[in-house]
């Protein structure tokens, strides 16, 4: 049994269906990257699997359990989100921005343990905001607040983590190290990844297998290479292409013609 499997969904906005039909699955240890042109139903996957969208028709199961079975404290303990565009207006520092990740496992009136203060200063750590942690949200950069906001989702400790464009506004060093982070947390904490990208090819090199969307229909399911043909994304983007691999990483590269 996969961790998640989404079956025959239809789920979108009003009467506006964006997904139509879409089935996936995925396990734990696995980086799925999901991948198409703009407005195809990326982001509404996301939303969908994370619970902020009831699809239509069609179900969600997390680990063989319906996601709509779950209370929002129980599935936000087996998930975490990185969402685009999270706005943070009040002054709160890194660190209590981190720590938000701990409060479903936290009583109402529950204060944070040693245990967990520890969590948020490795989640730190890891993202290489650690130096950051007395510093007001509102004070950093953008590439700095997408680094904060994915320590806050691994401070959760999610068996399943949903990004939704994780290395937008990250510079060159912090995207490398954000994609050798997510494989290095798969393998050592046996989660499962689902994460959005428009670079095509940093979703060849970091991605065990690719959604290729397309006006809310699966265009394309598989390996990087049996996802990433110049026949498939002529069809998704409608653009000649050039798909090769590096000489120095043996990664897949692709150009535009």
């Amino acid at each position: 049994m996969n961790l998640l499997e989404v079956k025959d969904i239809i789920c979108g906005y009003g009467d506006n269906p964006v997904l139509k039909g879409l089935s996936i699955s995925t396990d734990r240890g696995v980086l799925t990257g999901v991948i198409g042109p703009n407005g195809s139903g990326k982001s509404t996957l996301i939303k969908a699997v994370s619970g902020l969208l009831t699809p239509g028709s069609g179900e969600i199961r997390l680990d063989g359990r319906l996601l709509c079975d779950y209370s929002p404290r129980d599935l936000a303990r087996r998930l975490a989100v990185l969402a685009q565009d999270i706005h943070i207006e009040f002054e709160f520092t890194i660190r209590e921005i981190v720590a938000m990740g701990r409060h479903p496992f936290l009583g109402r009136v529950q204060r944070e343990g040693v245990s967990d203060r520890d969590i948020v200063e490795q989640a730190m750590a890891e993202t290489d905001t650690l130096h950051l942690a007395d510093r007001s949200v509102t004070a950093i950069s953008g590439g700095e607040r997408q680094r904060v906001l994915l320590a806050r989702a691994l401070a959760q400790q999610a068996e399943l983590l949903l990004l939704d464009e994780p290395t937008s506004h990250l510079d060159i060093r912090h995207q490398v190290e954000t994609a050798e982070l997510l494989r290095r947390l798969m393998a050592e904490r046996s989660m499962a990844v689902l994460g959005v990208f428009h670079d095509l090819n940093l979703a060849a090199r970091i991605c065990d297998r690719l959604l290729l969307l397309c006006d809310g229909h699966t265009l394309a399911w598989g390996t990087p290479e049996e996802v990433l043909t110049p026949d498939n994304l002529y069809r998704a983007f409608g653009v000649r292409t050039a798909v090769e691999r590096s000489r120095h990483s043996g990664a897949l590269l692709v150009e535009t013609l």
